[in-house]
């Protein structure tokens, strides 16, 4: 009994160790069941998963790590309780969200001739991966700058600051001179004589075991000059290294990085505001919209009511203009390019009312637009390239014109299908030499301060690498023509267009708006509730508590950003338990999302819209939505 007793303390002291010594060590260990259900995790795993080790014992790993981790793993799971160790990398995320690569090793246990179980180390990798990464990086780095090092010229010299060795042929033959030109002669020959003392200042200083750095000029350019020591030469006497950077184009990419980075502050700004519009635009729109339907409905031949009528059909006009150019601006605001189908007209009367500033008090706009096919293209680019041409039209005929001009814009559709963008104006035109420039970077016939020599360049290289073309004709007094063709976008790679089929009384559907805006939903409700039934909610938390108890809507407009609980949030929510609900959300946003809600929109087969919302377009998309939901 007493030796029983003693053993048992024994065990008991010995499990206390070995639970102190892995809840002294970084790794994240546990044990796992044959059945998947943890029974013992160190301190590091349950701080891991936020909670203490006991409250991990018992449960599901499933329930634990999540089920999408859990999907990633089953596999190697089922292979280790069948007695095959298992060794991978993973990333994974904390409980706080931040990611960590992670090597995880799975090991059966084993006990009289069956697996019982097993056990789990996960070992955070993070800095390993990050150094690893960082050295494949300074290896590139390195491998790059040995293959080949541009504008740049490497000089070694002796105690008289005579040239012994050169390197950099590639930039020494643009400058007119082979190596053999170099050697035997003094680093400062080869400066202006204002800026040979200060080269040889900083040769002298070179050898005595000082760096230095210099600027000098030659043959109308500029260099920056880095002087090394050289220790473990092989050579007698002292040597130094010259390093020589041709910074001509530097400095001028330097003046042009200033003024493009003026710019982009100022579209920033620009899209930014356009972004805090959409709402009170979208409001003002629907319910001017709605208040014109109402008084034409009412003015019969009462002339007061048809001049109320026509004043607001002027403000609807004018907000339409606003939504234009908002839509605009937001476009220039997008950085990532992805071509889908676009429509080139579209795009074009975008680019119209973008460039109208600069083309109203200049030129008289003249369209010619009809149908074209669709083509491959990120209508945000497709419009840099038209407003550039539109601002450089507009701008031919000076600031102050003695008689407007005139920009002709037209589209049409060439024998191969292809569809074809015309800009011309009558402006004065361009002489054979310049434009036989004006694709060129940096090349620009405007006063210094007024043009980055940017734009015609950007307009060649975004519609080349879209697979077009596009080709000036000009001449002196004969105006300049820009002529854009593009291919059609594949047939595969467009929707089919629905055929008309005969008009039925449309279903009366129930309709959930979702927006932290009260003016915004109340305008949405206002639209629809003639014809559906319509719940309006500005708390988020509110439409979720009422989906998840089972209240049923036909659609859900969901604005994306919210405070409290964004639209992915809510929709992820409603998802886990009601999935055919989530499958009818109908994401509504401003325009500027940030990355990760712009891939949430990329990622869900839901339908989203962008404010401003148009009054046709809301009542078209909920009857159709109905409509589907009542077929099934």
């Amino acid at each position: 009994m007493e030796g029983d007793q003693r053993s048992s303390a024994d065990g008991a002291v010995a499990a206390d160790m070995m639970q102190a010594m892995l809840d002294g060590i970084p790794a994240l260990v546990s044990y796992w069941d044959v059945d998947l259900r943890n029974r013992f995790a160190n301190r590091a795993y349950a701080a891991h998963y936020g909670v203490a080790a006991e409250a991990l014992r018992g449960r599901h790993v499933r329930e634990i790590v999540g089920e999408a981790l859990f999907a990633q793993n089953e596999a190697s799971m089922v292979a280790a309780l069948a007695g095959q160790p298992q060794q991978f990398e993973r990333t994974i995320e904390d409980a706080s969200g931040l990611e960590h690569h992670t090597q995880v090793s799975y090991v059966p246990d084993r006990r009289d001739g069956r697996v019982c179980g097993l056990y789990v180390q996960i070992a955070d990798i993070t800095e390993r991966k990050r150094a690893e990464h960082a050295l494949l990086e300074e290896r590139a780095f390195l491998r790059r700058v040995l293959d080949h090092l541009p504008n740049t010229a490497v000089f070694v010299f002796d105690e008289a600051l005579r040239i012994l060795r050169v390197l950099g042929t590639p930039t020494l033959a643009s400058a007119g001179m082979s190596e053999a030109d170099y050697i035997g002669r003094t680093i400062s020959e080869f400066a202006l004589p204002e800026n040979r003392a200060a080269l040889e200042a900083a040769g002298r200083a070179t050898i005595d075991g000082h760096r230095a750095r210099v600027e000098v000029e030659r043959g109308g350019r500029r260099f920056e000059v880095n002087l090394i020591p050289m220790s473990g030469w092989t050579g007698a006497g002292k040597r130094g290294m010259a390093v020589s950077y041709d910074v001509t184009e530097r400095d001028r990419l330097r003046a042009q990085l200033a003024a493009q980075e003026r710019l982009v502050t100022i579209g920033t700004l620009a899209a930014g505001v356009g972004h805090e519009i959409n709402n009170p635009l979208s409001y003002v729109m629907t319910n001017v919209e709605m208040i014109s339907e109402e008084l034409t409905s009412l003015a019969g031949s009462s002339g007061r009511f048809g001049e109320l009528v026509t004043q607001l059909a002027e403000i609807r006009d004018g907000t339409e203009r606003i939504r234009k150019i908002v839509r605009g601006l937001r476009s220039f605001a997008r950085l990532e390019s992805t071509p889908v189908p676009t429509d080139v007209v579209a795009a074009l009367e975008v680019s119209v009312n973008m460039a109208m500033h600069e083309l109203r008090s200049r030129a008289t706009v003249v369209r010619d637009l009809p149908p074209v096919p669709l083509v491959l293209a990120d209508e945000a680019r497709l419009a840099q390239v038209f407003v550039n041409l539109l601002v450089n039209a507009a701008q031919a005929f000076g600031p102050r014109p003695a008689q407007s001009g005139h920009v002709f814009v037209s589209t049409r559709t060439d024998a191969q299908g292809r569809a074809v963008v015309v800009i011309r104006d009558d402006g004065p035109g361009m002489d054979a030499a310049t434009a036989a420039r004006i694709f060129d970077p940096f090349f620009t016939t405007k006063p210094p301060g007024q043009g980055t020599g940017l734009g015609l360049t950007i307009c060649h290289n975004v519609v080349a690498s879209l697979g077009g073309e596009i080709v000036c004709e000009t001449a002196p007094g004969q105006g300049t023509t820009f002529r854009i063709t593009l291919d059609a976008a594949p047939a595969d790679s467009v929707g089919a267009t629905p055929s008309a089929g005969p008009v039925v009384l449309a279903p009366r559907g129930h309709i959930l708006v979702v927006d932290d805006d009260p003016a915004l939903t109340a305008s949405i409700e206002r639209v629809l509730k003639s014809d559906h039934d319509v719940t309006s909610l500005n708390d988020p938390r509110a439409a979720r508590d009422l989906l998840l108890g089972g209240a049923t809507f036909d659609v859900v407009f969901c604005d994306i950003m919210m405070p409290d609980l964004s639209g992915p949030e809510l929709y992820r929510s409603v998802r886990a338990q009601r999935p055919l609900t989530a499958a009818r959300f109908v994401f509504v946003t401003g325009g500027m999302l940030d990355p990760k809600n712009r891939a949430f929109l990329e990622d869900v087969p839901n339908e989203h819209l962008e404010k401003p919302l148009g009054v046709k377009d809301l009542r078209s998309l909920v009857r159709r939505l109905v409509e589907a939901r009542e077929d099934h």
